[in-house]
């Protein structure tokens, strides 16, 4: 069931720590602890910090499309602090929006990774490596600290005489781990002889629509990127009861898409006007202002344009405006990761991969025949009709710890 009519997501995220030229407490926790207020205080972070790295991806290009993981980023960032010390950890917690009590956050990424990766009726997994350098003397607590609440498994690199080798290691295992969407995310231009050790995160989703599209359905129809101009972009097409609320607020229309089991949506965020994009995103400073509470069980006519987007992202600029300076520089202090005093962040990279499309098997398109006709001849007088036809947002969304996996904005639906 899980390869009909599949929205696919991978995101990686690579951080490098180079040879560079301060000490950090790498605390002992006790190991990982029951403690969902734990929890709770980083699913809080993650939402804060979801708003505060939309606001600043907008100084970016908004007239291309956009797909950005903070939660991936998050994490690798999470970990990375656990090696950190004074002023460049403090940084870096302030700028994800996390505490300063590094016990509260291990504990708390170990219970939101572990129920991200149970996730039933789809396919979302969450993955962390670490890569040393094997002649750095590495902290076996910070490695402990790795394994024991990231999971990440850990792996002897030779960096300064073979880096090559590693860029190959670190690709391969990022096309396992995402399924084959993202390959090539390092190469000699990141991974050097001067590279320490680099982590990286990867999240992969894949699932089936609960009320799927029919292929047969599918018409190349009018998507406008302003007022007037529009090509003719592969549009999917369902009608049937979907989570719905008309946000006054954000001047939008926003659409729940379930996948089965219930425990993912696609939210879908249609500005009332046609160049309304821009000013979503400025009104918009935190997820929860889309008050994803406020949606209703309405019956629904969908239009929905087919779109994949692929992006690499060099991070570096957004987290250094978001205040985390110090571990870019020559003040960066990693005491907690090795003895070393010349460590310091080169870059922050991520990759990230989305596919919505109607795809499926025999028996998927099979259970759609039934709202065909429905659908192409008799639109009900009661249906809401939402037609994406002009630039619209869009958030993945884990519904049991309303955790956002995904967001990102669609101006040129590609496929």
């Amino acid at each position: 069931m899980l390869n009909m009519y599949a929205t696919t997501q991978a995101v990686l995220v690579v951080l490098l720590i180079h040879s560079r030229g301060g000490s950090a407490q790498n605390n002992v926790c006790g190991g990982p602890r029951n403690n969902n207020s734990d929890e709770q205080v980083v699913i809080k972070a993650v939402a804060d910090f979801n708003g505060a790295s939309h606001r600043a991806s907008r100084s970016g290009d908004l007239s291309s499309n956009l797909v950005l993981s903070p939660l991936s980023l998050a994490t690798v960032l999470a970990l990375v602090s656990a090696g950190a010390g004074g002023k460049t950890q403090t940084q870096i917690q302030s700028a994800l929006s996390l505490p300063q009590d590094q016990c509260q956050i291990r504990s708390g990424f170990n219970q939101l990774l572990a129920q991200l990766n149970k996730t039933s009726g789809v396919i979302l997994k969450v993955f962390d490596a670490v890569y040393v350098d094997r002649s750095s003397s590495v902290q076996q607590s910070f490695i402990t600290v790795a394994h024991q609440y990231y999971s990440a498994n850990v792996t002897q690199e030779d960096f300064r005489t073979n880096p090559s080798a590693a860029i190959v290691d670190i690709n391969d295992w990022v096309e396992q781990a995402t399924n084959g969407t993202i390959t090539d995310i390092v190469g000699p231009d990141t991974v050097t002889s001067d590279t320490r050790l680099v982590l990286v995160n990867a999240i992969y989703f894949k699932g089936a629509w609960k009320v799927p599209f029919n292929p047969s359905l599918t018409t190349r129809d009018r998507f406008y990127s302003d007022n007037t101009t529009f090509t003719k972009v592969p549009t999917m097409h369902t009608i049937g009861h979907f989570l719905y609320s008309d946000n006054k607020g954000l001047q939008s229309h926003i659409l729940a898409l379930n996948y089965q089991g219930e425990n993912v949506k696609l939210v879908i965020v249609l500005p009332y006007q046609r160049d309304g994009l821009d000013n979503f995103e400025t009104l918009l400073n935190t997820i929860d202002q889309l008050q994803l509470g406020n949606l209703k069980d309405t019956y629904v006519n969908v239009s929905l344009p087919k779109f994949t987007i692929t992006m690499f992202q060099e991070l570096t600029p957004l987290l250094k405006q978001l205040g985390m300076t110090d571990a870019f520089s020559s003040a960066a202090n990693f005491s907690g990761i090795s003895n070393s005093t010349d460590l310091k962040i080169s870059s922050v990279v991520q990759r990230a991969y989305i596919k919505v499309d109607e795809n499926g098997t025999e028996a998927a398109a099979a259970t759609a025949v039934a709202i065909s006709t429905r659908l192409v001849v008799v639109t009900t007088p009661e249906a809401v009709q939402f037609n994406a036809d002009h630039p619209f947002a869009f958030v993945l969304l884990h519904s049991p710890t309303n955790t956002v996996l995904f967001i990102g904005r669609v101006v040129r639906p590609v496929v």
